[in-house]
């Protein structure tokens, strides 16, 4: 999964740039998005406002979607957290 992650940020962060001026806001929107769906929130819903405002980061749902919810806190804490990092590092690689 972290494969994916990583190809779909490197991928997209050309497109990124004008969307989200940092890695930072990226790490960001990928913990908000990974919250979302520990939280058991909607795929559609999450991915409805995805599409109207940052179609490119369709992928990080996806991959979002792909990683299991967990039922625990401190389990749901650990996964939004290494999400953040893991598509935060795919950022900054890729601008290298």
């Amino acid at each position: 999964m972290k494969k994916l992650i990583v190809l779909i940020a490197i991928l997209s962060a050309p497109v990124m740039a004008d969307e989200l001026a940092s890695c930072d806001q990226l790490g960001g929107t990928a913990e908000r998005i990974m919250k979302h769906r520990q939280d058991n929130g909607s795929m559609s819903q999450i991915m409805a406002l995805v599409n109207q405002h940052a179609p490119s980061l369709s992928g990080l749902v996806l991959a979002a979607y792909k990683e299991p919810l967990f039922s625990t806190y401190a389990y749901k804490q650990t996964a939004i957290a290494e999400f953040r990092n893991d598509v935060e590092l795919a950022c900054y690689e890729g601008r290298k």
